[in-house]
């Protein structure tokens, strides 16, 4: 059973999760400072940057297992870059089809921040309409593509389940923060 990069599945605001999810990373996304909606979100990166991702790896296994980034150091290499994020893509077997159940992702991180630059690229596959929900192997999955000026920059599959539990660290930061220092005085 396998699934094309083919953004036309239907979607609905009043699918709780879906609208809960699409509120999350679109209007909320901790990615820009100048936006007041997303202050909340912003102080999560302010108080332990560096530990969400480690959060995010313990409770989201494949995060630990499938999550690739290209760092951006130039934008002027557009080609070489598309060209690693199409080798990743490759070697994951989600460039051409996706017909593994695996969840995958695959983004350039410019921001040297890789939970930062997975959030935005999470946004703007929302923001310009490339991606998908459908149910996969009998599950719900979200397809996202992340393009710059044509050129591929990111290709992410995820479980519907685990883009609520990043949220869910988020929105609950404490509570996922305290057993990483239980034995620390």
């Amino acid at each position: 059973m396998a699934k094309n990069w083919i953004f036309d599945s239907d979607f609905s605001f009043a699918d709780e999760k879906f609208s809960r999810i699409y509120r999350f990373f679109v209007i909320e996304a901790p990615v820009d400072e100048k936006v007041s909606r997303r202050a909340k979100h912003l102080d999560v990166f302010n108080k332990a940057s560096r530990k969400i991702t480690d959060i995010l790896k313990k409770n989201i296994p494949s995060l630990n297992k499938n999550w690739k980034t290209v760092l951006v150091r130039d934008r002027d290499e557009m080609e070489k870059i598309e060209q690693d994020v199409k080798n990743l893509c490759k070697q994951s077997k989600i460039l051409d089809e996706v017909s593994d159940r695996k969840e995958v992702f695959i983004h350039t991180d410019m921001k040297k921040n890789k939970t930062k630059s997975l959030i935005y690229s999470i946004r703007c596959a929302f923001a310009h309409g490339a991606f998908s929900k459908t149910e996969f192997y009998g599950e719900q999955y979200y397809f996202f593509e992340n393009r710059d000026k044509g050129k591929l920059r990111g290709r992410i599959v995820v479980k519907e389940d685990n883009l609520i539990k990043i949220i869910d660290i988020f929105e609950n930061f404490d509570k996922y923060l305290k057993p990483i220092h239980k034995g620390v005085k």
